[in-house]
């Protein structure tokens, strides 16, 4: 039996990236929530199994979006911010030698 290996191509993923940021960067109303309704989740593909999951991010550690695997269908949910990296970064370092 042949394997089936899937793939998501670059466009794919940076489309999905563009479409995130931009309702990342969105201001947030005085409740809290974004200005629109917007997805904040994207699917990528659909049928996967958590070892053709599992497989694809170990092979793709650097990805422009964060993605997880629900009900079989892989999902884009967030675009990683250079803030974010910053402060996680900040935090992650002294906990490193502490953790030693």
């Amino acid at each position: 039996m042949l394997a089936f290996r899937f793939n998501i191509s670059k466009k794919i993923l940076n489309s999905a990236a563009e479409r995130l940021a931009k309702v990342q960067l969105k201001p947030i109303d005085d409740d809290g929530e974004p200005n629109d309704c917007e997805p904040t989740e994207i699917v990528l593909a659909e049928n996967i199994s958590l070892n053709k999951f599992n497989d694809y991010c170990k092979h793709h550690p650097h990805l422009p979006v964060k993605l997880h695997l629900g009900d079989g269908k892989v999902i884009a949910y967030e675009v990683p911010l250079d803030v974010h990296s910053g402060a996680c970064n900040t935090i992650a370092f002294p906990i490193s030698g502490w953790s030693n």
